[in-house]
């Protein structure tokens, strides 16, 4: 099981196959947004995507409503 990001140009230039598996269920895998605890507030831009994947997490169900506290 590989991303396509790490895949597609080599599925693109028929370098791979893609081989579909019948009867299987589809295969999930985690991810977590994660940062470093720092006393630097992240920049406008970091914190419009963390925006942008928090929103989209939730549409799909991925997410709870609010981040988690802060881990010590």
């Amino acid at each position: 099981f590989f991303t396509r990001t790490y895949i597609g140009e080599d599925l693109a230039a028929g370098r791979l196959k893609e081989i579909r598996v019948r009867k299987m269920a589809p295969l999930h895998r985690d991810s977590a947004l994660v940062r470093l605890g720092r006393t630097v507030p992240l920049s406008p831009a970091a914190l419009h995507l963390v925006d942008l994947i928090r929103a989209h997490a939730q549409r799909l169900g991925l997410s709870p409503s609010r981040p988690a506290p802060p881990r010590r």
